[in-house]
């Protein structure tokens, strides 16, 4: 520094020397590493950077541009996690809070980026904590790998292994390798499943492979073996396996040896195939050839092409258990499973192909003489073909001239199987247009009626030479039809010899790329005495509005034969114009057609006629009743009747007769009741719950029993006006309890309950001594139909059981369809409440079972039952699909059916409760009183009349009575409430 005088002037200066060596010596250093770490981050692979104690970047090296695609600049101030999608960054930022709060060092964290661009970097994070020199925590400074194509072929990787070990597993073929060098074998999976070897307690060796093999065969697998290395040629053997419980398998081996470049085996591989199954195939078939030398070619041929045909009638079944479980499973649920029943019939007549040619050809097939109606096969092909030719979008029509009420005596089932074949064939041919059935007397005698059956469609049609080699055994029309259509080629010619056998024979005229019609004639024998009587049209003035024209002609045919005055229209414009210039009785209006369709045509009608208007049916093609009785309630427009394509004389008859479809659903009032006692016998609780509940709606006096056992204990100590027993329960099934009651009660009515509705289920219930058969779910219209039948019906001025409660809504659950039940909202809620608690845990168990063990079948099929008693569509519609899949599809539905369950459940535990009060007039002993007369009766107990009672009871014994109740102890319940009343004044 510098000191001056009073005048300023300089006196002296004073200073510092200080050596500063060091100090240059460490910044030059310093200088130095930031250059030297400057020039790594620049070369490394991986991005650096430095965090502070708040997460956010403070330094960033250059490479990250090329890993996110953002400079350094960018990512100065902001925190990683701002390049993460939300969940991932949550994810992330709790691990680092957890390092930061230790202040520790991580490695290898994955974590999923977002690149400039938006596409997803994996990265993998590796970090030291920061210091400063007072020692408190600074930050992070680490690096980023960009691990995203090593993690993808990783994951290409697994989902390769795993392939090829699925692969392996369902073809049963395990691979191996043996390293020639040091004699180490490695097996795959499969080897040891086929080999039914322990992996974890066995070291495969070679010597270990020859110890597996059958004594007799190890010689010839290790000159197998020998022969490949030094021939250097792949080779292939089969032999048995001598597994350790003594059973022996048949396995194919095949193998090859790999070599250097000098020409040094260095290693062998190959694979090992389980073909028992096949040995076994081979053994039969063999065994079977020497027993049959009549076998020949042509009947070979025939068993190698009937999986296709065994799986046309498997589609209409399947179509048709689609259909029926797409609706509501109202009153329509019985009509599709009777087609159900109609394919399966069909698939048995399919399948017997096979004997019926074999018997055509021996002579041996007889033909049967039975009575039999036209209408039961003409509505058995409806049945089989309709919802087929209503999905192509083609038209299918009955035409029958006056002789479908006549009672014939011929074969209906080989008749049916010929009519299956054409009508069948006729559907399969044709891409657009119509198929016609046209039924025709030729001559009427006093014992025989001799008809004409004609087969007509619009399909691909014939040349004449295809035609001359039709009727040709394993022979179609062409190899490209065969390739596109399909068919074994024995049809025909087993309808040709149905037909002769039956003293008719069949024709054919086709045109190519027109159509086809095949033609036969029959004289069947005919009761004349016994002829059903219809009322006939004679007089009524009919229009006809459809815009297709083969339907207009059909009904007319058809209107004009039962004496109708008939108009048509091909459209809902020209209808307008002739329902004022011509009123009719009735109006057969089709629902789909261009432009206007039927319903807004009927609206129209209506606007213009007034109340002159007469009855309206709607015609449509295998429409629901349900879903045009919905859109038309929608449009506000009134249906009188629906008729379904395709429909016999008696159908529209039956349309014109029957009371109005509305009729039944005006303001939601039933006016049916009966009177009597029922034993209702069902094993599952919330299906009896559903049951009583349908029974009780009516007036009827239920009491209840859980299988067959106690229902024939009850059905000794009481008298009952009717039995609804159910087929499937545990220790007593429904057929063994109804045998029993009928050794000792032949009067007493016994209706079996069953989803079965298929002709061999109602021959069972009949053997069994049952009158009838109600399916499940129980619909009130066909309970009505029984109830009327054995019990009758009270006179209409009684009481009225009404339903003016508004649907509950939930998710999964059909809530009009269970009001149309007669169970109200409170009862409706206990039933799912209830099921909710019996499946709390029920995912979990249905997903702990084997898919093909006997517990998971039972487990499947009573949630199926309830489900379908709940209106649980969805639910039941996936445990229908899970009983029809096989075991391997089994897995995939169940994960979803599972999934579908859950969420019921968990919606039925929100609906909210209704807290139960105790009023002023329901004291606990009035409650009491009731429910021990409920008890008595055997009567289903609402859960919310048990909590009311219990909150107006001590504590102690509203516990004990709510445990009673809660583990169905109803006789305990019955002391303690009987225990109460005595003590109470």
């Amino acid at each position: 520094m510098v000191e001056r005088d009073e005048e300023g002037a300089v006196r002296r200066m004073i200073g510092t020397y200080a050596d500063i060596e060091e100090r240059k010596r460490k910044q030059m250093e310093l200088e130095q590493s930031q250059k030297r770490f400057m020039e790594i981050t620049q070369i490394a692979t991986d991005w650096i950077w430095e965090v502070d104690v708040h997460g956010r970047y403070t330094f960033v090296s250059e490479r990250v541009k090329e890993v996110l695609g953002y400079s350094p600049e960018e990512l100065l101030g902001q925190s990683p996690l701002s390049y993460m999608h939300p969940q991932e960054a949550k994810r992330v930022g709790a691990i680092f809070m957890q390092y930061i709060e230790a202040c520790t060092p991580f490695r290898d964290l994955e974590n999923v980026n977002l690149h400039r661009d938006g596409h997803e970097v994996i990265l993998q994070t590796s970090a030291l904590p920061i210091f400063a020199e007072d020692g408190s925590f600074a930050g992070y400074r680490g690096t980023d790998r960009d691990i995203t194509e090593e993690r993808r072929a990783h994951e290409k990787l697994q989902r390769s292994e795993h392939a090829l070990s699925e692969a392996q597993r369902l073809a049963s073929i395990g691979s191996w390798t043996l390293d020639l060098q040091n004699n180490h074998l490695s097996w795959s999976d499969e080897i040891f499943r086929i080999f039914e070897i322990d992996s974890t307690r066995f070291e495969p060796s070679y010597e270990g492979f020859l110890n597996a093999i059958h004594p007799e065969d190890v010689a010839r697998v290790n000159e197998a073996f020998a022969a490949s290395v030094d021939k250097r040629e792949p080779y292939s053997i089969e032999h048995r396996l001598l597994l350790n419980d003594g059973r022996t398998k048949y396995v194919w081996e095949r193998g090859e040896t790999i070599y250097d470049d000098s020409g040094t085996p260095i290693r062998a591989q190959g694979t090992v195939q389980d073909i028992t199954e096949r040995e076994k195939l081979k053994a039969e078939l063999i065994a079977a050839k020497e027993r049959s030398e009549a076998a020949n070619r042509a009947k070979s041929e025939f068993l190698a092409n009937m999986s296709h045909e065994i799986r046309t009638p498997l589609g209409g079944i399947i179509g048709l258990t689609r259909l029926a479980l797409a609706t509501e499973l109202n009153e329509q649920q019985r009509d599709y499973l009777q087609k159900v029943q109609t394919s399966s019939k069909a698939l048995l007549n399919v399948i017997n192909d096979i004997l019926d040619y074999s018997k055509i050809e021996a002579g041996r097939l007889d033909i049967e003489a039975v009575e039999f109606r036209l209408e039961e096969l003409l509505r058995n092909l409806s049945d089989l073909f309709g919802y087929k030719a209503y999905e192509k979008g083609i038209g299918l029509h009955f035409l029958v001239e006056g002789v479908d009420d006549a009672l014939l005596i011929g074969d209906p089932l080989r008749l049916t199987q010929v009519l299956n074949n054409l009508v069948g064939n006729a559907i399969k041919f044709t891409r657009k247009g119509d198929v016609i059935v046209r039924i025709a007397p030729i001559k009427r005698g006093a014992e025989h009626l001799h008809l004409r059956f004609s087969i007509s469609d619009s399909g691909i049609g014939m040349s004449p030479a295809q035609q001359q080699m039709l009727f040709t055994p394993f022979h179609q029309a062409d190899t490209s039809n065969t390739r596109i259509y399909g068919g074994t080629g024995l049809g025909l010619v087993i309808c040709k010899h149905l037909i002769e056998l039956m003293g008719g024979t069949i024709e054919l005229q086709s045109t190519e790329n027109e159509g086809s019609t095949f033609s036969f004639e029959l004289s069947l024998r005919w009761r004349k005495d016994v002829v059903r009587t219809f009322a006939t049209l004679k007089g009524t003035r009919v229009l006809v509005v459809d815009d297709d024209a083969i339907s207009r002609s059909v009904l007319r045919e058809m209107l004009e034969s039962l004496g109708a005055e008939v108009f048509t229209c091909n459209s809902g414009e020209a209808a307008l114009r002739k329902a004022q210039q011509t009123p009719c009785s009735y109006y057969l209006i089709d629902w789909k057609m261009p432009g206007m369709d039927g319903i807004e045509t009927i609206r129209r009608l209506r606007e213009v006629l007034g109340e002159t208007i007469g009855n309206v049916i709607m015609v449509s093609a295998f429409a629901s009743k349900t879903e045009l009785l919905g859109v038309a309630r929608k449009e506000g427009v009134w249906i009188e009747q629906m008729l379904e394509k395709p429909f016999t004389p008696s159908d529209l008859l039956e349309a014109f007769e029957l009371a109005p479809l509305n009729a039944a659903d005006d303001a939601q009032t039933e006016h049916f009741a009966t009177k009597g006692s029922v034993l209702l016998v069902e094993d599952h609780e919330i299906n009896a719950q559903v049951a009583q509940e349908n029974l009780e709606h009516f007036g009827l006096r239920v009491t209840l029993a859980a299988n067959g056992a106690e229902a024939l204990e009850k059905a000794r100590g009481g008298r009952f006006d009717l039995i609804l027993m159910d087929i499937q329960m545990p220790i007593m099934d429904g057929f063994e309890a109804s045998r029993a009651i009928r050794a000792f009660d032949t009067q007493t009515p016994i209706v079996a309950l069953s989803a079965a509705v298929m002709e061999r289920d109602r021959q069972k219930t009949k053997e069994a001594g049952m009158n009838a058969h109600l399916a499940k779910p129980i619909e009130l219209e066909s309970l009505k139909t029984v109830l009327r039948r054995y019990l009758g019906e009270l006179p209409q001025n009684s009481r009225p059981i009404t339903m003016t409660e508004e649907p509950l809504e939930l998710e999964g659950v059909d809530g009009s369809a269970l009001l149309n039940l007669g169970i109200g909202r409170a009862k409706l809620r206990s039933l799912l409440h209830a099921f909710a608690k019996n499946y709390a845990d029920g995912a979990q168990r249905l997903a702990d079972l084997d898919v093909g063990s006997e517990a998971f079948e039972q487990a499947i099929h009573s949630l199926k039952g309830i489900s379908a008693n709940l209106r649980m569509n969805s639910l039941h519609a996936e445990c229908v699909a899970i009983e029809q899949a096989s075991v391997t599809e089994r897995l995939m539905l169940r994960t979803q059916m599972l999934s579908t369950l859950e969420a019921i459940v968990t919606r039925i535990r929100a609906l909210p409760s209704d807290t139960p009060t105790m009023s002023a007039k329901a004291t606990p002993r009035a409650l009491i009183a009731d429910l021990l007369e409920q008890l008595e009766q055997d009567r289903y107990i609402e859960p919310q009349t048990i909590t009311t009672l219990c909150a107006g009871l001590d504590t102690p014994l509203a516990l004990e009575l709510r445990a009673a109740f809660d583990s169905f102890d109803y006789d305990r319940a019955r002391h303690i409430l009987q225990g109460y009343t005595q003590e109470q004044p």
